[in-house]
């Protein structure tokens, strides 16, 4: 039987290269890759477990490749039993709708053999792969003692582009955190939406009071990270009571939730970033989302869906969002999940600002371009909503972003210590509480250039039949 061809195991080795090293690894031998599944705290198995994969088996790739489990005595569970046989729907082309598809690759194989010894409940999430064909970091760096404390000023813009409606939302809203002893919290959130503005808007008015009540009694990352699943089942709830279960919008959302000292805590649902500059350069402070991360295609896979034109089920781009209901609620799970990832960054000595945006800026902007343009423009004296509209119109007109494009600067200053004090009233005017940026209201560059208006191009489209008000 021929083997594969070269170019197409190239290609499954470079995708397992994106696997970070804590999680596993792998060997290669011609038409036999060895994937390793080592120990971490998600997981049941307290020892490397190792799989043999051969590639030339039924035409690889048009069919999956041949699976089974080398290491003896392993532990079993569903889809791999104890002889080390394989029986998983991904490896099953014949499965309808998650079977094997010729676009999956050896790292997506990793991934769902991973998920096989997931603990039911697990605290820790594992690092997501590097992304590929990207020079941009993984999320996060080590926390250092500095013993600062720091004060925010915050700006924001955003324009509606070349789209055909603006489905952006930001959020800005001091906190009163009495359980941390702090006044000087602040919550910062772009809600991104698609199909219509209608979760991003309640998504926007319920996160806060949700966070809220979790602070009470939870650490500020569980706060923040439980607060969305809760947030979601609320949304269901008024999608089905305001809409007779119509209203098919969702929305990516990137929160920034600033403990009122030294800390932000970040949750990242789809693709909005956010990028922290500091004086040696920048660090990303979350991790894209999108549906052709192989972490993710093993997980909508395991949940009943499948991935194709990296979209799921062939449809949305991102898979994870607020909303989208007609992705979620199978009996294998969510296809698209309202679970965020979660980035705790500490700050330091020469942190400047805080760049938060949406897909629109960073689908044709870098992080390092976006922060060094901003660097520039408050180096030239501009303010922060001036900076904000600057970067907005710099991805639209000069980048030719195609989407909304949303915007918001949070400036960073060494302050003294909180001193709290219980009853105290507390001076939250510095920033509005919350604002939608609406197309009409939002601030606007005089020169814009001009741009096309009434033409869908693939973004719209989707967008436009997935609003149910365009058919009302």
């Amino acid at each position: 039987m021929p083997p594969p061809s070269a170019a197409r195991v190239a290609w499954d080795v470079e995708q397992l290269s994106t696997v970070p090293a804590e999680l596993g690894g792998h060997e290669v031998q011609g038409a036999r890759v060895e994937l390793i599944i080592r120990p971490a705290p998600d997981l049941v198995i307290n020892e490397d477990v190792r799989f043999e994969v051969r590639l030339d088996a039924g035409n690889y790739p048009a069919r999956p490749p041949a699976v089974r489990r080398l290491t003896e005595n392993a532990k079993a569970v569903d889809g791999v039993d104890a002889a080390g046989s394989v029986n998983l729907p991904i490896l099953d082309p014949r499965a309808e709708p998650n079977g094997w598809s010729r676009g999956y690759s050896l790292a997506v194989v990793f991934y769902a053999l991973r998920d096989v010894y997931r603990k039911a409940e697990a605290d820790w999430a594992p690092p997501p792969p590097h992304a590929q064909g990207s020079s941009e970091p993984v999320a996060g760096r080590p926390a250092v003692e500095a013993n600062l404390s720091f004060g925010l000023t915050v700006g924001h813009a955003g324009d509606q582009g070349k789209r055909m409606s603006m489905e952006d939302v930001v959020l800005i809203k001091p906190l009163d955190v009495p359980s941390k002893k702090t006044r000087r919290s602040q919550l910062i959130v772009v809600f991104d939406g698609h199909g219509g503005r209608k979760v991003a808007e309640w998504a926007s008015e319920l996160l806060p009071e949700e966070l809220q009540r979790n602070l009470r009694v939870d650490s500020w990352g569980d706060a923040l990270k439980r607060a969305f699943p809760a947030v979601d089942a609320e949304l269901r709830r008024r999608r089905e009571a305001d809409s007779m279960g119509r209203d098919a919008s969702g929305s990516t959302v990137l929160a920034a939730l600033f403990d009122g000292r030294d800390t932000f805590h970040v949750a990242s649902l789809g693709d909005c970033r956010a990028v922290l500059s500091q004086k040696d350069g920048y660090v990303n402070c979350s991790n894209d989302c999108r549906a052709d991360r192989p972490d993710e295609i093993a997980r909508v896979v395991r949940a009943g869906g499948f991935v194709a034109n990296k979209r799921v089920n062939g449809q949305i781009a991102v898979s994870r969002a607020l909303g989208d209901f007609a992705f979620k609620g199978g009996a294998l799970g969510d296809r698209v999940s309202c679970v965020p990832d979660l980035t705790s960054v500490k700050l330091r000595d020469g942190d400047d600002f805080l760049l938060i945006g949406c897909d629109g800026v960073f689908d044709v902007l870098t992080s390092a371009e976006a922060t060094s343009f901003v660097r520039d423009r408050l180096g030239q004296g501009r303010n922060l909503d001036d900076a904000a509209m600057d970067l907005v119109r710099h991805a639209i007109d000069d980048r030719d972003s195609r989407d909304n494009v949303s915007v918001c600067l949070v400036k960073l200053q060494k302050t003294a210590p909180e001193v709290y004090t219980e009853g105290a009233v507390a001076a939250l005017h510095s920033v509005p509480v919350a604002e939608p940026l609406h197309a009409a209201n939002a601030p606007r560059a005089p020169a814009a250039k001009p741009r096309k208006t009434g033409v869908l191009d693939d973004e719209d489209l989707m967008d436009f039949l997935m609003n149910d008000d365009n058919f009302a």
